[in-house]
């Protein structure tokens, strides 16, 4: 099924790159975000993406499919009070679905609360890139594990 972002060439918005680098600093250090400054990347303000346009195949191994407890809270005390932050898909040239590459406990918060996931669309020039490893930098997570703490890194974002 073809979507309606592939006839039409990204734009990005210079100040929604802006914002997503600021937003992502939080978690990841200044090296592993700096391929969101490259000409060939084009980043869109956060726009509701339906849950179906989204890769799921990697949740059995996301962090946050173990941390559904925090995913629950998100939605309670974030997602509805609209407080809660984008999260980011990464849009890959002949790929249909968008690679969620930060943001896994807010677009699962979001879908629990019975809304569309809210990104950013990175809108990248190839199917792989340090898009596809960028989860695996990230410096913080204040979420313990629903099993007990475990040393397990994600084997995908």
């Amino acid at each position: 099924m073809l979507n309606a972002r592939q006839f039409s060439p990204p734009q990005g918005d210079e100040s929604a790159r802006k914002a997503l680098i600021k937003q992502l600093r939080k978690d990841f250090p200044e090296p592993a975000l700096a391929w969101l400054d490259s000409p060939d990347v084009q980043v869109d303000q956060p726009q509701r993406i339906p849950a179906d346009q989204i890769d799921w195949d990697g949740y059995p191994r996301w962090r946050a499919s173990r941390q559904l407890e925090a995913v629950v809270e998100i939605a309670k005390k974030k997602i509805h009070k609209k407080k809660g932050k984008p999260s980011v898909v990464a849009e890959r040239p002949g790929n249909p679905d968008l690679l969620l590459i930060d943001g896994h406990h807010h677009a699962m918060a979001r879908i629990d609360h019975k809304e569309q996931p809210l990104a950013y669309v990175v809108h990248v020039p190839a199917q792989q890139g340090p898009w596809n490893t960028l989860h695996d930098k990230q410096t913080s997570d204040k979420h313990p594990d629903d099993f007990g703490r475990t040393s397990k890194q994600d084997l995908e974002h």
